[in-house]
């Protein structure tokens, strides 16, 4: 029996996931680092400067260190030879479910990005099989229906701020592509006012389940998408759409008896939909920032989409737009949608030549690695083309120093399709508007939870 299933019951030849008591500081006592302040810890600093306390730590520890975020002692671990350890885990030191019990599994249930081994890999199959080529042919044709109705309303003013804009487009991309819903779907502004509802929950410090407490009315939110999701699979049982909760029905049912309970299916749709519109809203507004403050390269992108000739990219010329693609891979580099991931350790191990305890929560930050001098020219300059060929930073030394979508066996299953909709997005927009920043833009940036301009990005916006 392996580590992780150790950490775990399996029963009936299925893993059941069980609470994990976590390493505490008195586990760590031996590792570099600063746990901060009691109980608190790091969370404030972290929570209004999230790169700055991340790059200080690295600075000051090296890439292994304790600290405590979010009321859990842990290790910080950056450099991309451990990064790419934990992320191959070739001998099953490192678990999503250790990580991510006591955070995401409480919002999402056991969905995909929670489960370990080959429980992972049969689930991630399921999940995949909604992001086929087929449907993603599907998907960009109704991306793009959505994307236009939303442009023919920035054509109405001059200004406009950028998130909600942005926002409410991805979150009817997300009900129509991912549930088959449509703008006047009976409670589908409820589900939206439920994901936003989650997602303040979720990043509130205050766990008091009740009203009027972000948290309370977080636990609310779930409740309703839950419950909606269920009303919706009977329908789409017997459905003939290409929408990706059909796509996952039709791809449980072919298993006999049917690979996923009631609750798996809710616990995956309920968090694709949640990152379908919520790491895209992110990237998108940072992509329109620079391109907004940087009118050369905007320009040098729009005559790339002129000269691709077409006015929709359909999935199949999304590899032809090489300057969109490379503006998209810089625009995570400095900006993670996710600006770190969670993994724990099942036993002992060793990690940057340090032991690591069972059970101990590891925080990995991107923008550490993102940033390394020995990886990047210019590290903070927003370059694009450092992605184009004969310079491809992101490959040298194959190390984990770029990883937007994590790697290994739990890279992102969506990114295909997050990539998809901000080019599907960002190449009808640069057809059809000229738009900037306000003069000498400087915003605060803020990361957690979302990471985006803390004014939301205003934008002046000149028809063509």
């Amino acid at each position: 029996m392996s580590a992780i299933a150790d950490a775990t019951t399996l029963a009936a030849g299925t893993m059941e996931y069980s609470p994990v008591r976590l390493a505490t500081a008195k586990d760590l006592a031996h590792l570099p680092g600063d746990l901060g302040l009691p109980i608190l810890g790091i969370s404030i600093q972290a929570a209004l400067h999230f790169d700055r306390t991340m790059l200080g730590i690295y600075e000051k520890y090296g890439p292994i260190a304790k600290t405590n975020l979010f009321f859990q002692p842990g290790v910080i671990v950056n450099g991309p030879d451990n990064v790419n350890r934990i992320q191959l885990n070739l001998e099953d030191e490192f678990s999503n479910w250790v990580g991510y019990s006591n955070t995401v599994a409480e919002w999402f249930g056991k969905s995909v990005l929670v489960r370990d081994l080959e429980d992972h890999r049969l689930h991630r199959r399921i999940v995949l099989a909604a992001f086929s080529a087929k449907a993603m042919r599907f998907y960009a044709e109704k991306s793009n229906e959505i994307v236009d109705q939303t442009l023919e309303k920035w054509g109405r003013t001059k200004s406009i701020i950028a998130l909600p804009h942005v926002r409410d487009m991805l979150v009817h991309i997300a009900g129509k592509i991912f549930y088959g819903l449509d703008d006047i779907a009976v409670g589908s502004d409820e589900l939206t006012q439920a994901f936003l509802a989650m997602l303040n929950g979720m990043s509130t410090l205050v766990k008091w389940n009740s009203w009027p407490f972000k948290y309370g009315k977080g636990m609310k939110g779930k409740k309703f998408v839950r419950d909606y999701l269920r009303s919706l699979i009977p329908l789409r049982q017997s459905a003939d759409g290409n929408d990706l909760m059909t796509n996952m029905v039709r791809a449980s049912q072919d298993d006999e008896p049917p690979t996923l309970s009631e609750d798996e299916l809710l616990d995956h749709l309920s968090l694709l939909f949640f990152a379908g519109y919520d790491t895209t809203t992110a990237t998108l507004l940072h992509m329109l920032m620079h391109l907004g403050m940087d009118q050369d390269l905007q320009q040098r992108l729009r005559e790339e989409s002129l000269t691709l000739g077409v006015e929709a990219l359909s999935f199949s010329d999304l590899t032809r737009a090489e300057g969109l693609h490379h503006t998209f891979q810089e625009t995570l580099r400095l900006y993670p949608a996710l600006p770190f991931t969670l993994r724990g350790t099942v036993k002992d191990c060793e990690l940057g030549g340090h032991r690591i305890p069972a059970h101990t929560q590891l925080y990995i930050p991107s923008i550490v690695n993102h940033t390394l001098p020995a990886y990047w020219e210019k590290p903070w300059s927003f370059d694009p083309w450092r992605f184009s060929k004969g310079r491809e930073e992101h490959k040298r030394d194959q190390g984990a120093h770029y990883y937007p979508f994590g790697g290994g066996a739990h890279k992102c299953v969506g990114m295909r399709f997050a990539e998809m909709n901000a080019k599907i997005f960002v190449h009808k927009l640069l057809l059809k508007y000229r738009f900037r920043t306000p003069h000498n833009y400087s915003p605060r940036m803020i990361k957690l939870p979302m990471p985006r301009p803390a004014d939301d990005l205003p934008l002046f916006v000149e028809k063509l």
